[in-house]
């Protein structure tokens, strides 16, 4: 509370610079500590949220970090805060990108379904993997794309899936 914005900011980055590279590097580490990591990465979003919210241009490379972050909370089934995370994610996808021709935020919207899905809430996860299918399909020239064709192949069976279980599909 006693410092300047500008201070406020430089430690901000300072903190982000240690929390990316700590993340960085959890393939080699072990569940235990990357665990550990998690409160710091979900308190400094907080404080970032609680300063006049999260400037993402100032802070570019935080939904990458997020999303890290979200995933692994998703793969130990820890909904609840993925779910926070994947929303704040959309958000800064938003911000930094807008909606249309976002292939991060289609990706982010599958996290959210996938969370959805799990909980069986499908009606949710339906609403997000069409999200999703919309951007992929306004951003179908984008070159980028090409790294996200997993996703969107996964994108499409989860939605076959879904309208199939729900009787609409054959």
């Amino acid at each position: 509370n006693n410092l300047t914005q500008e201070k406020f900011y430089f430690w901000s980055e300072k903190v982000f610079m240690l929390l990316k590279a700590s993340f960085s590097q959890r393939e080699t580490a072990s569940r235990n500590k990357y665990d550990k990591l998690i409160p710091h990465i979900t308190k400094y979003i907080d404080i970032l949220w609680q300063n006049n919210g999260i400037q993402v241009s100032l802070f570019p490379e935080l939904p990458f970090l997020l999303s890290d972050t979200a995933s692994y909370l998703y793969s130990r089934a820890r909904y609840s805060e993925a779910e926070r995370l994947y929303l704040m994610i959309a958000y800064m996808w938003e911000q930094l990108l807008g909606e249309d021709n976002n292939p991060y935020l289609a990706s982010t919207f599958i996290g959210l379904a996938n969370i959805y899905k799990d909980l069986a809430k499908m009606d949710k996860a339906a609403i997000f993997y069409t999200k999703a299918l919309a951007i992929w399909d306004k951003a179908s020239d984008l070159p980028e794309l090409e790294r996200f064709k997993e996703d969107i192949a996964h994108t499409f069976n989860s939605l076959a899936n879904f309208y199939r279980n729900a009787g609409e599909f054959d």
